[in-house]
């Protein structure tokens, strides 16, 4: 076989800087992803323009690598939530369930949605749920992960009196940190004292409201990450009388199980890098 040269005019592109010596290679098309994993890395590739979430949506739903993951817990109420002496300082705890993570998985938690049940007065057998956010100051929900709360999150659930000098206050943590001198309003008072029930149920402002939707902005994705061996726990927390009926009190939590390895490799990639591109 006779082997041509470079044409009249031509000449052989030169290799990309930082290549060591390899042959040249075309860049990849946008949102391909390279699967080769090894037992220490996943090998990836990205190009200066990338489809939103375009690995992730790729490899997560490939049913070789990964398992869609649903689990919905129904808890009857019991007799506990129409005790008279719930209070905020005494709320009633009613476990709703837990997941651990098997070894060698992760799980991305995407969705989370608890929701109320009443009778439906038609058929005894037949319930429906509650209108949207009703009991929003009866109930709570706690969510935490190894016995951590998720995320950066403050839910007034006792709603307070205006307070003058109480809107623009710095962040309180931070603030105690920059100005430990500074002694907390009379605002600030009466606001940690109206929402003591959340130190009653371990969770503070961390509980969640009642509403059918997570916490975080709805127009963006959620991505809770469980590592492997790390337990999900949910609970409802009633701190305050319910005196109608209820069928029972549901919470519904959906992601992705998949190897660990996989997951780590795909974050890594997805993850900006500190050095300066050159």
């Amino acid at each position: 076989m006779v082997q041509r040269g470079p044409l009249p005019g031509m000449t052989v592109p030169a290799q990309p800087p930082g290549m060591g010596g390899r042959p040249y290679e075309p860049p990849p098309e946008p949102g391909h992803f390279v699967r080769s994993m090894s037992q220490s890395e996943l090998r990836c590739r990205a190009s200066r323009v990338q489809l939103a979430g375009g690995a992730l949506n790729e490899v997560l739903t490939d049913p070789a690598t990964s398992t869609p993951f649903e689990q919905v817990f129904r808890r009857l109420p019991g007799q506990g939530i129409h005790n008279p002496n719930i209070s905020p300082a005494r709320p009633f705890f009613l476990e709703l369930g837990s997941f651990r993570v098997p070894s060698q998985q992760t799980l991305l938690l995407f969705d989370l949605r608890p929701d109320i049940y009443r009778f439906s007065g038609v058929d005894p057998n037949d319930a429906l749920p509650v209108a949207a956010r009703r009991f929003a100051t009866q109930v709570g929900y706690d969510l935490t992960i190894n016995g951590n709360h998720p995320g950066n999150t403050r839910f007034e659930l006792e709603p307070i009196e205006p307070q003058q000098g109480l809107a623009f206050q710095p962040n309180q943590g931070t603030d105690r940190l920059n100005n430990p001198g500074r002694l907390p309003s009379d605002a600030e008072f009466v606001q940690a004292r109206r929402n003591r029930f959340g130190a009653a149920s371990g969770a503070g402002t961390s509980l969640m409201p009642q509403r059918t939707f997570r916490f975080g902005p709805s127009s963006l994705p959620l991505t809770l990450v469980l590592e492997e061996n790390q337990s999900l726990a949910l609970q409802a927390v009633v701190f305050k009388p319910i005196q109608s009926p209820i069928a029972f009190i549901e919470f519904d939590i959906a992601g992705i199980l998949a190897p660990k390895l996989l997951v780590t490799g795909l974050l890594d990639c997805l993850a900006l890098k500190s050095e300066a591109v050159k």
